[in-house]
């Protein structure tokens, strides 16, 4: 299993008047991650940080803020396997649009066999529905 994860209002709360090192940890959905991965799950953390400073240049995000963002989730205890940078950043009055997601609040309280009969996928691995 394949989870991927944005960073700022799902594993963060969303708090723009906080710069980015300071942002808010949900420990929720946290911890919900890192048992996902204790159970075998590839935890890919992606995101949109700095996309509107620079004018979505990877390579200047790269330099700039992989570096703060990887001191973060090791900071708050996240475990993953990936980061991925440069998702769209849709703007303040705009929003994501997916078929196969969920917000932080239902990841962190439901069951992992509930949210693979939401989205209508195989059984869990051994050990990991909890």
């Amino acid at each position: 299993m394949r989870i991927i994860l944005d960073v700022d209002g799902t594993l963060t709360f969303d708090d723009p008047s906080r710069d980015y090192p300071s942002r808010l940890p949900r420990l929720d959905v946290i911890e919900r991650v890192n048992h996902l991965h204790r159970c075998g799950a590839r935890i890919v953390v992606y995101s949109a940080r700095n996309m509107r400073t620079y004018s979505a240049n990877t390579g200047l995000i790269t330099r700039h803020t992989v570096a703060p963002l990887v001191e973060w989730l090791d900071r708050h205890g996240v475990c993953f396997d990936e980061l991925h940078i440069g998702k769209p950043w849709c703007g303040p009055g705009g929003f994501y649009v997916h078929g196969r997601s969920l917000r932080p609040s239902a990841f962190a309280a439901l069951a992992l066999d509930e949210i693979e009969q939401l989205f209508g996928l195989s059984a869990p691995a051994q050990g990991a529905s909890a």
